[in-house]
């Protein structure tokens, strides 16, 4: 049990983490399974073993029998809640990345799109124009400030077909423009990357030689790309005329 997958994701959790998840499985509306009981006894079997784990506390026949104690040994039986278990670990832990602060954008698109789903079309559109108001404020330079711009641009966009009167250009120039942007910075980016991690290793196997290594495409690739940059950047977003069909 202590090359389990369950157990490494345990290892990985945080002390304040562990306790959490302790406090969820003692809470039916989280721990609906019929095993709930075998589950909160196997998290903590698994906990009471911390920091070290040590394999003579967990191997499987011993902790089967702390939980199953007055039953026989049913093969694939502790598997079976093991994998149940690991099942609410990613559940809880997946909630808590989703719900996390530095996830405030997309937890509001996301907000905005159930409410447009459910017909609420005008506290839909309250969310993203809030939320785009307060991404124009004192906003720092970043990739992320991109996607989440491409976000906002295709909700409002999603709103609009979702909504559609027959007028106007259904947001798809400003979507196609913030999508350009995201893509092209996106670009420059993992360039820019690649190039440091092509002159790392190049250095590493060059060192001490009188040669230097040559980047002739991804120079071009990356000088490029910031121009195509530079040159979005001093224009005005297109509207409807600047495209054809």
């Amino acid at each position: 049990m202590t090359n389990s997958y369950l157990l490494e994701i345990i290892k990985a959790l945080q002390p304040e983490e562990r306790e959490e998840m302790s406090r969820l499985l003692g809470a039916p509306q989280f721990n609906r399974s019929g095993n709930a009981k075998e589950l909160v006894r196997l998290y903590q079997i698994i906990l009471d073993a911390a920091p070290e784990f040590p394999e003579p506390l967990l191997q499987k026949h011993e902790v089967y029998f702390q939980i199953f104690a007055d039953q026989a040994l049913v093969p694939g039986k502790l598997e079976k809640l093991m994998a149940e278990l690991n099942k609410l670990l990613r559940s809880y832990a997946l909630a808590k990345k989703y719900l996390a602060d530095n996830n405030e954008v997309q937890q509001q698109i996301d907000w905005a799109a159930w409410l447009r789903e459910r017909g609420l079309q005008e506290r839909s559109r309250q969310v993203v124009t809030k939320l785009k108001a307060q991404k124009g404020e004192n906003e720092h330079e970043s990739l992320e400030k991109y996607r989440e711009a491409l976000l906002i641009a295709e909700e409002i966009h999603l709103w609009e077909v979702t909504y559609n009167q027959l007028k106007g250009d259904l947001g798809i120039p400003n979507l196609i423009y913030d999508l350009e942007l995201y893509y092209l910075n996106y670009k420059s980016v993992m360039t820019n990357r690649y190039l440091i991690q092509q002159k790392a290793h190049n250095c590493r196997i060059w060192f001490g030689s009188t040669k230097r290594p040559v980047f002739g495409k991804q120079k071009v690739c990356f000088y490029e790309s910031r121009v195509k940059l530079t040159e979005l950047s001093e224009k005005a977003c297109p509207t409807s005329r600047s495209f054809s069909i």
